[in-house]
């Protein structure tokens, strides 16, 4: 009897030590393909919030142009400015409507455009009327050269194809805007 029991303990210490084993070698191979998994859920993330940020910034950008040529618009006396100024609302308007329908298909919400930075635009609302066409065509040049930036950024960074039409469209306009503006300021100096 005192050899079964002996044999019977060993038995089941065997079986718990085997039992163990297996459990820590499925452990590890749980763990790498949770390693794996996190690895790509990560790289995905990458490109996700890429976008996120283009689709925030760009917005940030393009609700700042309309604000400024709405300005420029009360403002300025010169006509080539109001029709440029009329020209880049209109324009910026659509981007933005474009950019927040795109987000809003990748659950992206752009809900609060930054408010914290618009020094500038006080600066443009309180500009006395000789600096005040010079400092409204700085604005939009810089402005227009960071959504410029944006889309470059993106088109090398994405492979939605919807955001590459969408940018591929929008910077040839942008250009446009740009050299446009550029010669304003240059006959205004």
């Amino acid at each position: 009897m005192r050899v079964k029991l002996v044999s019977e303990s060993l038995f089941y210490k065997i079986a718990l030590s085997v039992l163990i084993l297996f459990s820590a070698e499925s452990c590890k191979e749980n763990d790498t393909l949770e390693e794996e998994t996190k690895s790509e859920i990560l790289e995905n993330n990458t490109e996700e919030e890429r976008e996120a940020h283009f689709f925030i910034a760009t917005a940030n950008i393009s609700k700042k142009m309309v604000s400024k040529s709405q300005i420029a618009q009360q403002k300025t006396l010169q006509h080539d400015i109001k029709e440029l100024s009329k020209r880049l609302e209109h324009q910026q308007n659509n981007i933005f409507q474009e950019i927040t329908k795109m987000a809003n298909k990748k659950l992206i919400i752009i809900s609060e455009i930054n408010a914290a930075g618009n020094d500038d635009l006080y600066k443009l609302m309180n500009a006395k009327e000789k600096n005040f066409d010079k400092l409204y065509l700085n604005d939009m040049t810089n402005a227009l050269s960071d959504e410029i930036t944006l889309l470059q950024t993106i088109t090398k960074e994405t492979a939605d194809i919807s955001i590459l039409k969408l940018a591929n469209s929008i910077l040839p306009i942008q250009y446009e805007f740009l050299r446009e503006t550029e010669k304003l300021k240059e006959r205004i100096n």
